[in-house]
């Protein structure tokens, strides 16, 4: 086999690779997409309690994203309506309000 045919095969096994994580990660993205909002809800409700229980008083959607990794429009409308029933309270970062 010549160099340039070993080139041409290192390069076809490359493109194969990509075009799999490729595929790979369009089928992670649809999943975050899928997550049902309840389930959602529960999880950043559960967030919350964990973050009290650490003894942390004060989070931010960021603390949240990282801990569920769920997305920042998810999130932003889950915030508000909790801050709308009085579970936490805006400002800069988010108070949790205790129970």
């Amino acid at each position: 086999m010549t160099q340039l045919q070993q080139m041409d095969s290192t390069i076809e096994r490359l493109q194969k690779r990509i075009e799999l994580l490729e595929q790979e990660n369009g089928a992670l993205r649809k999943k975050v997409l899928i997550v049902p909002y309840n389930d959602a809800k529960t999880l950043i409700k559960a967030t919350i309690r964990k973050f009290k229980e650490d003894g942390k008083k004060y989070f931010n959607v960021l603390d949240l994203h990282f801990e569920t990794h769920l997305s920042f429009p998810i999130l932003n409308k889950i915030m508000t309506e909790l801050e709308k029933r009085g579970e936490v309270s805006d400002g800069t970062e988010e108070f949790i309000k205790n129970d």
